[in-house]
């Protein structure tokens, strides 16, 4: 399943089954990942759905725009 962010960089994946999830962030050409929630700059995140937590929020990536070395 692939989603999208919105503008204000949120991303939402509907009607997931319990169970355990990788979410993976692509890059946007010339963007560079300088971090992630879970403090592994891997662009992957791990996100556990079940009954004591059902839902899964804050998984942020940070990136910046890499600029070119005259």
């Amino acid at each position: 399943m692939q989603v999208m962010t919105d503008d204000s960089g949120v991303f939402v994946f509907d009607h997931l089954p319990m169970g355990t999830y990788t979410i993976f962030q692509i890059n946007p050409s010339g963007y560079d990942s300088i971090h992630d929630m879970d403090d592994i700059n891997d662009n992957k995140i791990i996100a556990l759905l079940d009954v004591v937590k059902p839902e899964s929020k804050d998984n942020n990536f940070m990136r910046y725009k890499a600029h070119r070395l005259l």
